[in-house]
């Protein structure tokens, strides 16, 4: 491995249960790693407590400013931006990067806000570096970087699916973005199929108690809620599919740990971060929203097990690309490779530097989606 350069990671949160978390948590445990976490103290190494969410960002940038030089970072690595306009001049680091994780309408719009205060842009999936360099322009060329989400650990299937067709669905229980309102829908289609299915929700969220209150007592679902990750590989080990009924995303980590327990993903084809192999893709990715695709989809590697199982061979392949060791391997290089731009940089917005953080919140909300 590359000579590892310190890196601060700069994120709104802590490392609590969503896919961006992971990433922290494996950063949080290598030596060269420093966390900077603005809204909840945890007790994860490597890591010190933020400030209340009704601290000025101004005052949280000083903080950044009072670190000795000699303890300054060479690159700080802020989490989809957030805070980069802020601190970026204070942080003390000599190469400041957005971390993409995530893609939404309003990409291109955010992109261009920050760009003036960062040197370059890491992203996690190629479609996304696309978008970023078309935001940016070609200048930006060589400061965008790309590394492949890390899969905590390689799962093989201790034990062979469950009987019947079970169909899993992982993530945030919400009708914005993850598109849980289209669940009763595909439940309906699905009953008309006469398959022998059962549909299981792993996680929690705004619209947990809508949605059940929607889908009601019925004999093939499962809600399991939030639950520990070694427990969660166990129920992902006993589908044969994963569900996604999403308008947009960036690189799902659920979806990744899905295919490396040997589900097959039916999955929209937004073009920004499902980047399944070519077999993979023609046999599974439906036009978003369209639920007649998807089943139709279903229905067809259930009428083939022969091309289920070339699929789930594809992407056994794609996960090996996945593995912590290669993402550790590809960040270290690339953080210690980006350099500086040499050019003059924006001071934070006033509006933003007098702010509390929940007030910047409200900013951020509105730069990365419409209305």
């Amino acid at each position: 491995m590359p000579m590892q350069s310190t890196v601060l990671h700069i994120s709104k949160y802590p490392p609590y249960r969503g896919g961006m978390d992971k990433v922290l948590r494996l950063h949080a445990a290598t030596s060269n790693a420093r966390l900077l976490h603005l809204l909840r103290p945890v007790t994860v190494n490597h890591q010190a407590p933020g400030p209340s969410i009704y601290a000025p960002m101004g005052w949280v940038g000083r903080q950044l400013a009072a670190v000795p030089a000699a303890a300054a970072p060479r690159v700080s690595c802020y989490y989809n931006c957030w805070g980069a306009d802020v601190f970026s001049s204070a942080d003390r680091a000599k190469v400041r990067v957005g971390y993409l994780h995530n893609f939404f309408p309003e990409f291109t719009r955010y992109v261009r806000h920050y760009a003036p205060f960062l040197d370059g842009f890491l992203t996690v999936s190629r479609p996304m570096a696309e978008a970023v360099q078309r935001a940016v322009g070609p200048e930006w060329r060589g400061n965008i970087g790309l590394v492949h989400y890390p899969v905590e650990k390689y799962f093989i299937p201790a034990a062979a699916p469950a009987s019947g067709c079970v169909i899993g669905w992982c993530g945030r229980l919400a009708r914005a973005q993850k598109r849980v309102d289209r669940l009763p829908d595909l439940l309906a289609r699905l009953d008309e199929t006469k398959l022998d299915y059962r549909l299981e929700l792993l996680g929690d969220g705004p619209d947990r108690d809508w949605l059940a209150a929607r889908i009601g007592p019925h004999p093939r679902v499962i809600f399991h809620g939030w639950i520990e990750h070694d427990k969660l590989v166990r129920v992902m080990q006993s589908w044969h599919y994963l569900v996604s009924c999403s308008d947009y995303e960036g690189q799902s980590i659920a979806l990744l740990e899905a295919i490396a327990t040997g589900c097959v993903p039916l999955y929209p084809d937004f073009h920004s971060g499902a980047e399944l192999p070519p077999r993979t893709a023609r046999a599974c990715l439906y036009p978003p929203g369209d639920l007649a695709t998807l089943i139709a989809r279903l229905l067809a590697l259930e009428a083939a097990p022969a091309e289920a199982a070339a699929v789930r061979a594809e992407l056994a392949n794609l996960s090996e690309l996945h593995r912590p060791e290669r993402y550790l391997t590809d960040f270290t290089a690339w953080s210690n490779a980006v350099q500086p731009v040499a050019r003059r940089r924006p001071a934070a917005p006033l509006g933003c530097l007098v702010a509390p953080v929940w007030v910047y919140n409200r900013f951020y909300k509105r730069l990365t989606h419409v209305g």
